[in-house]
């Protein structure tokens, strides 16, 4: 999808949401039961209902978070996110290729893969799978929060439609370096 900016955007959302929208329907049905059930504790009750606001509120930030942070192009930048937590831009001139492909992130849905030549590989999947893959012209050295710094020579991530952010991927990074 492309913007009026020219900017290609790729959302990653679309297995999240269903998992989010039962969370967040468990938890309307769990907050009215246990209200009921604690009538006789009003003090109880009041501490659960603020408990369960304070929850599907940041169950809805997160849903939010992750529905206007997509991945974007624009210029001679990718950025690719994972809702308001992490950001990383990848210039184009440091990408050699873009490509689908299906990889299980197994338990590191986010994380750094160690490569026996002492590079990473960086991973941001959604439920457990990354669907594209940018193979790095030169390393790169990434930040993701409590997972610290490493230098990628590859990142594999996940979007719903990955093929038009790949293809103008692969057409820009070509303007760029050839």
């Amino acid at each position: 999808m492309s913007t009026t900016d020219g900017a290609v955007v790729a959302r990653y959302d679309r297995q999240l949401r269903p998992l989010i929208w039962g969370i967040v329907i468990a938890s309307l049905i769990e907050a009215v039961a246990l209200t009921l059930l604690l009538h006789r504790w009003p003090v109880i009750a009041w501490i659960h209902v603020a408990v369960c606001v304070l929850g599907l509120g940041f169950t809805w930030w997160s849903l939010r978070g992750y529905r206007n942070n997509p991945h974007t192009l624009q210029d001679n930048t990718l950025h690719l996110r994972y809702g308001r937590r992490i950001d990383v831009p990848v210039a184009l001139d440091a990408i050699a290729a873009a490509t689908a492909t299906l990889r299980d992130a197994g338990t590191k849905t986010i994380g750094f893969t160690e490569n026996t030549d002492g590079s990473a590989d960086l991973t941001l999947g959604v439920a457990g799978v990354a669907n594209a893959t940018l193979r790095l012209e030169r390393p790169i050295e990434v930040t993701i929060g409590k997972h610290g710094t490493r230098t990628v020579g590859r990142i594999h991530f996940r979007a719903d439609d990955p093929n038009p952010l790949l293809r103008a991927i692969n057409e820009r990074a070509n303007v760029v370096t050839g």
